[in-house]
Protein backbone atom coordinates (compact mmCIF):
# COMPACT_ATOMS: atom_id res chain seq x y z
CA UNK A 1 0.00 0.00 0.00
CA UNK A 2 1.29 3.44 -0.86
CA UNK A 3 1.64 6.26 1.63
CA UNK A 4 -0.70 9.18 1.17
CA UNK A 5 -0.24 12.66 2.59
CA UNK A 6 -2.90 14.11 4.91
CA UNK A 7 -1.77 17.62 5.71
CA UNK A 8 1.72 17.26 7.12
CA UNK A 9 1.32 13.56 7.94
CA UNK A 10 1.98 10.54 5.77
CA UNK A 11 -0.34 7.56 6.32
CA UNK A 12 -0.43 4.07 4.87
CA UNK A 13 2.36 1.72 4.00
CA UNK A 14 3.91 0.37 7.19
CA UNK A 15 2.33 3.06 9.37
CA UNK A 16 -0.61 2.35 11.69
CA UNK A 17 -3.87 3.97 10.72
CA UNK A 18 -6.62 4.52 13.26
CA UNK A 19 -10.16 5.30 12.20
CA UNK A 20 -12.49 6.72 14.81
CA UNK A 21 -16.13 5.98 14.07
CA UNK A 22 -18.42 8.09 16.19
CA UNK A 23 -21.44 5.87 16.57
CA UNK A 24 -23.21 7.93 19.23
CA UNK A 25 -20.76 10.18 21.05
CA UNK A 26 -18.42 12.62 19.42
CA UNK A 27 -15.81 15.10 20.48
CA UNK A 28 -18.05 18.14 19.85
CA UNK A 29 -15.02 20.14 18.72
CA UNK A 30 -12.96 19.42 21.84
CA UNK A 31 -9.36 18.59 20.96
CA UNK A 32 -8.78 16.96 24.36
CA UNK A 33 -11.80 14.70 23.92
CA UNK A 34 -10.69 13.78 20.38
CA UNK A 35 -7.22 12.89 21.69
CA UNK A 36 -8.78 10.73 24.42
CA UNK A 37 -10.90 8.94 21.81
CA UNK A 38 -7.79 8.16 19.76
CA UNK A 39 -5.95 6.92 22.88
CA UNK A 40 -8.85 4.66 23.80
CA UNK A 41 -8.98 3.28 20.25
CA UNK A 42 -5.26 2.46 20.45
CA UNK A 43 -5.67 0.76 23.83
CA UNK A 44 -8.63 -1.20 22.51
CA UNK A 45 -6.45 -3.28 20.22
CA UNK A 46 -6.08 -1.05 17.17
Amino acid sequence: MENIQLGKRAVGGNMSVYIIAEGCDNHMGSLETAKEMVLQAKLGGG
